[in-house]
């Protein structure tokens, strides 16, 4: 089962690598997409990347492939998200629960932790995104060729000698 999901995080990365277009616009894409791992999409991540991807003139393919590349940690960045924002505007949750006697405190206690879920959230997706964004562009511009060419030496060469 390792070895399945190191040959599919390879093929992803030589996938990512290949696709002809500028750097600015594939790792524009690439982060747009990864971003909506962020958000509850409740589904359709993949879809809403390429499209977020395609409206801020990024590459959609790379918009796709940031999409799915998270999909797998979504309840982590759900809490991450959470948590983040608990941080940042403080709340008890314990004493929200005991408060609750009617539906008006509940729908209260809701829009608190609603906010510092939405607050965790833009905050993550923004120290990301900058992070993703100037990681991606620099490794395409600088060392994209010679990223392919050791994964070619190496990789693909290993695999060859593995299939025989």
């Amino acid at each position: 089962m390792l070895r399945k999901a190191k040959r599919r995080i390879k093929y992803f990365i030589i996938k990512l690598l290949r696709i002809k277009d500028k750097a600015h616009k594939i790792a524009l894409g690439f982060t747009l997409g990864l971003l909506i791992n962020f958000v509850p999409t409740f589904g359709f991540g993949p879809l809403v990347s390429v499209a977020f991807a395609r409206l801020f003139r990024g590459n959609a393919v790379a918009g796709l492939l940031g999409g799915i590349s998270l999909i797998w940690v979504f309840p982590l960045l759900m809490y991450f998200n959470f948590a983040v924002g608990h941080a940042l505007l403080p709340i008890e949750v314990d004493e929200l629960v005991e408060d609750i006697e009617g539906a008006g405190e509940a729908l209260e206690a809701g829009v608190e932790l609603g906010r510092a879920f939405f607050v965790g959230m833009l905050l993550n997706m923004l120290m990301t995104g900058i992070i993703l964004y100037a990681t991606l562009y620099v490794l395409l511009t600088r060392f994209r060729r010679a990223m392919l060419q050791h994964i070619r030496r190496v990789w693909l060469e290993k695999d060859k000698h593995r299939s025989r």
